[in-house]
């Protein structure tokens, strides 16, 4: 399975990385992570997912906003080509990968809003992770 991960601008250090460790395994231990994507962040959750998938041994595929090219857009553009990853790459032919969104909560911001919108969309599970 694809699982994306976004949310928790605002978190560091050891409580909030035993939240998203907890989180992760959980999903891990029920249907292995085959890749584990995310924004590109150094300073959030993203960063602290893609530690512990690093520990796991299990790909990681980060998308950062391209602000040059997408100016106010550029938060959505990503979203979606998260998402997109996460359905289509290295699907079998004519079908699609199992993903999930985990969004780790600490507010949401637009941009959090818009991929829980897209995921939605697209038919991918949301898993909302208080934090």
């Amino acid at each position: 399975m694809n699982v994306i991960v976004c949310g928790g601008r605002n978190v560091s250090g050891d409580a909030f990385r035993k939240i998203v460790t907890k989180s992760l395994y959980a999903i891990h231990s029920g249907t292995p992570i085959a890749n584990l994507i995310d924004s590109g962040a150094s300073h959030d959750v993203a960063n602290l997912a893609r530690e512990w998938a690093r520990v796991h041994d299990i790909q990681t595929k980060s998308f950062k906003a391209d602000f040059r090219r997408y100016k106010g857009n550029c938060g959505s553009k990503r979203n979606t080509r998260m998402i997109d990853y996460a359905l289509n790459h290295d699907a079998p032919n004519s079908q699609q990968n199992s993903a999930m969104l985990v969004v780790f909560k600490d507010k949401h911001n637009r941009g959090t809003k818009d991929i829980i919108r897209q995921a939605a969309a697209a038919n991918i599970y949301v898993w909302a992770v208080e934090i």
